[in-house]
């Protein structure tokens, strides 16, 4: 696997000059250039404190401790699990070879092919819905009611107030990226208004997992921009745009920013999708193997998926526009897309 690491890029300056100037101008090509290169960048952003992160992921060891019978009290299938828990085996990206195939991992063979995974995601994942919600009548599920789950007081606090830190982050990231493709200014950062934003930890514990087992199949989001905190244990595997696996790592303090299909689609490709894969590595069993007394096994992540609006339209840029581009990106709403992906990995099932 690649020693590569990702740029890690301080926004915390450019938000203090207004995000203007030649170095708003360096920052924004820095941002641009790690997302075409890699599908990824790592950032220092002014709205995040080091140790926010951290208390977080304890609240969410804690809940995802419990006993799946608890757990399941926080389930709501009729949502498309768009809110609330998802227990493990309820996310299926590997659906079958096809599909795999679709992410476009044929091309990847020998050392740079994912892990092999022969069942669904083994990981739990809780969806928070988060900001100012657009009561659509096309597509309800984006607007379901949030899940509290009894016995932590703290819950709802907790989780809105890291999505406040997470959507300001991401959005002053989404300035940047404008700024370094060159494109009209708010052009893509009004499409979050109203967008089914989530604050969508997973849970997993390790303790007992052999070498090499996949918790997540490698697959690409569909939302514009994935952000995370720093992790307990490694076991985030990306790849380039040329097809090379890495070993993703986030310094403390500073969050992990991955593009999906959204913003690939509005770019016309000019940003691709990043690949990644979550598996247990040589690095997460020596952590393991070195744990301080009572610490947990759990590896918590503290995702949240910036959305558009699923009423606005995923269409090639104007500036950005191409021969050809329409039939590669073909026009069409938000949420039609994200309810193809939802359908695709088993969420939308009854069960």
């Amino acid at each position: 696997m690649s020693t590569l690491r990702l740029r890690n890029i301080d926004l915390t300056p450019i938000t203090l000059s207004a995000h203007s100037g030649e170095a708003s101008d360096r920052v924004a090509h820095r941002v641009v250039d790690s997302l075409v290169e890699t599908g990824a960048v790592v950032v220092r952003s002014p709205f995040v404190q080091d140790g926010d992160n951290t208390s977080y992921l304890k609240m969410l060891e804690g809940y995802c401790g419990r006993s799946q019978e608890e757990l399941r009290a926080d389930e709501r299938p009729e949502a498309f699990r768009q809110v609330g828990i998802t227990l493990p085996g309820g996310e299926d990206f590997h659906l079958s070879q096809h599909f795999r195939d679709q992410l476009g991992c044929r091309m990847l063979t020998g050392d740079r092919a994912p892990y092999p995974c022969d069942g669904a995601n083994l990981h739990m994942r809780f969806f928070w819905r988060h900001g100012e919600r657009r009561h659509s009548r096309l597509f309800p599920q984006s607007h379901a009611d949030p899940v509290i789950p009894a016995g932590i007081p703290e819950w709802e606090a907790t989780m809105t107030g890291w999505g406040n830190k997470m959507y300001a982050s991401g959005e002053l990231l989404m300035r940047h990226v404008e700024r370094g493709l060159g494109v009209t200014p708010g052009s893509l950062v009004e499409m979050l208004r109203f967008g089914p934003h989530l604050v969508a930890p997973t849970a997993i514990d390790l303790a007992g997992l052999p070498l090499g087992t996949v918790t997540s199949d490698v697959h690409t989001d569909f939302n514009p921009l994935t952000l995370h905190g720093a992790a307990a244990y490694s076991t985030l595997v990306c790849w380039t745009k040329g097809g090379l696996p890495f070993l993703v790592r986030v310094p403390p303090g500073c969050l992990l920013v991955q593009a999906g299909v959204g913003l690939e689609w509005m770019t016309g490709g000019a940003i691709k999708a990043g690949y990644h894969q979550t598996v247990v590595l040589p690095e997460t069993i020596r952590q393991i193997e070195t744990l301080a007394p009572g610490r947990s096994t759990i590896r918590a992540s503290s995702t949240f998926f910036l959305h558009f609006d699923w009423e606005a339209t995923l269409q090639v840029l104007p500036e950005l526009r191409y021969p050809g581009c329409d039939d590669l990106y073909t026009s069409m709403l938000v949420g039609d897309h994200a309810l193809q992906v939802i359908r695709a990995i088993g969420l939308a099932k009854q069960r």
